[in-house]
């Protein structure tokens, strides 16, 4: 409609309707009906939702900061602000006159309010009555109030300064992990960093402690007790405080690197690790690291096993506590609880990396910790944890829409007359027929594929999408000749007509620290859920690598290191695997992989190049 943005008429009625940004859905629309056949109306009402939506759209930026990285960032903030002033005072001249000593005691105490009141009020910071009334009480005169006045303008002005929003970037990359900040994430970090200022100064109170030195305990000192432990803290170069040694850890972890996908790899580390602190902080409540027992690490993996098996996946849950997530899972079933051992035990394997860190610096706990006695073990066969996909399996697989014609892009799951070849169509078949894991398949470049050799075949090698398992896991892979009939050479040699540089372009991740397998799960899931119902709880894309390992180790003939060959499996004897590998031997080991690909049964597959 012309002069009225995103709104249409239905009838006599005015209908908004606008696209959900890209990175939440290429496909998925919100709309309203406005309820008024009045242009005038629905141009207000138009206006309304508009910015409704565009506050919406903000948020679904990024994940709120949630209330323990919030405790986390906060404690981490004030420390290195105490630091800083305990400097400041170290060096600063002495009051020379009481008046001198007491212009500088009122000027923090004006900062600290200031500060503190920036950080909750944000730009409608001012001195309330109330606030005038309370502060009288507390001392401050009307050139204090008004000295007051001005630092909190002065505030006001600095948070919206592009230097003091570039630093909250900066902090909150740094110690929240944060690579893309919306506005509201900006601004509870611009708060933090305030709130910290004012609670720095206010324990730096000038008289309360012995200047310069703001930590030192005299009441320990009257009764003659003081501790060896006590006496290395104030000695030692770094801090004990958790949040602050947890910074420094995710930053020594943190290196810039030059390789994109050694880049990912490292952000989805420093990733996961600053989430498990996080949530070991949260749980325990330990804020120094000479205060952690044993019996710290006993309770944390016990609310491991009481959380949901999901958890804070929704805005609604995120905005929970630990204890209210807990306080959720008593009342679900005992099979939707308790995180699994191979999770919990890679959550003890980070506090103890982190732990070997603080040791190195000198910080210990409280006594020493038997991390070992904490690991679960899992009853499951660990062949069995992921189960191979049966014939039965591959036969409903394949009569999904995505191969058999679905409706259109955006519904790949309803029956139609559209046969749409990208990453959700070849994925499954190339991981059936080649036993590659997922991540090597997704994030293949299209000159990792060659279709004009006389064996066409995969080349699967490290590139800028991601990085391989191992040194097995570089290898060359025939092409099954079911891939052929179906057109897969095809698919390759358009994509490079057009000049494409991955060979499924649509599966590029949006954030740094995505992966091209993610966003062809969220494809993937629901087919696999259509077509198994039940059976596909324990059975994931890695059950086509099972399935493919499992065929041919049962199929008679093949040897056993002509599939850990193609499955970039490492082979035990030195001799053997140094040379299968080499470049100037390429047409020797296609030339005996080919026939051993070949062997895996195809029928599901080559069912469909018959009825193209």
């Amino acid at each position: 409609m012309i002069g009225l943005n995103y709104v249409t008429r239905r009838g006599a009625i005015y209908i908004w309707r606008r696209r959900l940004p890209a990175r939440v859905s290429t496909t998925a629309y919100i709309q309203i009906s406005l309820r008024t056949a009045r242009f005038s109306t629905a141009k207000i009402l138009a206006n309304l939702v508009n910015s409704g939506f565009e506050a919406c759209s903000e948020r679904m930026k990024s994940k709120r900061i949630t209330q323990a990285e919030a405790q986390c960032f906060l404690t981490d903030l004030v420390a290195k602000n105490l630091e800083q002033i305990e400097e400041e005072r170290y060096y600063e001249p002495d009051a020379t006159t009481p008046e001198d000593w007491r212009k500088r005691y009122f000027d923090e105490k004006c900062r600290a309010v200031a500060y503190r009141l920036v950080a909750t009020r944000g730009q409608g910071a001012d001195l309330f009555p109330e606030d005038l009334k309370d502060l009288s009480e507390e001392g401050f005169d009307a050139d204090h109030l008004s000295q007051i006045r001005l630092e909190i303008e002065e505030l006001k002005r600095e948070v919206l300064s592009e230097e003091f929003l570039c630093k909250s970037r900066t902090i909150a990359q740094d110690n929240l992990n944060r690579s893309q900040c919306g506005v509201m994430d900006l601004r509870a970090v611009g708060a933090l960093r305030m709130a910290a200022k004012a609670e720095a100064l206010d324990r730096a109170d000038r008289r309360k402690i012995a200047a310069p030195y703001l930590n030192l305990d005299l009441d320990r000192v009257r009764d003659g007790v003081v501790e060896p432990k006590l006496r290395s803290a104030q000695k030692g170069r770094y801090s004990d405080e958790l949040p602050s040694l947890i910074s420094d850890y995710i930053s020594s972890r943190n290196r810039d690197v030059d390789d994109t996908a050694e880049r990912k790899k490292i952000a989805k580390d420093v990733k996961q690790r600053h989430a498990v602190l996080a949530q070991f902080l949260e749980a325990t409540g330990v804020s120094h690291l000479g205060d952690m027992r044993q019996e710290d690490m006993f309770y944390y993996v016990s609310v491991l096993e009481r959380l949901p098996k999901i958890y804070r996946k929704t805005p609604e849950d995120q905005a929970r506590t630990l204890d209210e997530v807990l306080e959720r899972a008593e009342e679900l079933s005992g099979e939707q609880i308790g995180l699994s051992p191979a999770t919990i035990n890679r959550n003890v394997t980070i506090i103890q990396g982190f732990l070997k860190y603080a040791k190195s610096r000198g910080a210990k706990p409280a006594e020493i910790l038997d991390l070992s006695v904490l690991r679960k073990t899992s009853n499951d066969d660990e062949r069995n944890a992921r189960l191979a996909f049966s014939d039965t399996d591959m036969t409903e697989l394949a009569r999904h829409p995505v191969w058999t014609g679905c409706a259109s892009l955006g519904r790949r799951n309803e029956a139609g007359g559209q046969v749409i070849k990208d990453g959700l169509y070849w994925g499954p078949i190339l991981a059936s027929l080649t036993g590659a894991r997922r991540e090597e398949i997704l994030g293949m470049q299209v000159e990792d594929v060659d279709v004009v050799h006389d064996i066409p075949h995969l080349r699967i090698r490290k590139n800028v999408n991601r990085r391989l398992k191992n040194a097995a896991s570089e290898r060359l892979v025939p092409m099954h000749r079911a891939l052929l009939d179906l057109g897969f050479g095809r698919y390759v040699e358009e994509l490079r007509t057009k000049g494409e540089v991955d060979l499924f372009p649509e599966l590029k991740p949006q954030c740094e620290t995505g992966s091209f397998g993610d966003v062809f799960y969220r494809k993937w899931k629901p087919v696999v859920s259509t077509q198994l119902g039940e059976r596909s709880q324990r059975r994931t894309f890695h059950s086509f690598r099972h399935r493919f390992i499992s065929v041919l180790r049962h199929t008679p003939n093949v040897p056993k290191e002509a599939v850990q060959d193609l499955v970039g499996h490492k082979h035990h004897d030195e001799t053997d695997g140094r040379y299968r590998k080499t470049a100037d031997y390429r047409d020797q080991i296609l030339a005996r992989l080919a026939p051993v690909v070949n062997a895996m049964t195809a029928d599901e597959w080559q069912c469909l190049a018959e009825h193209r």
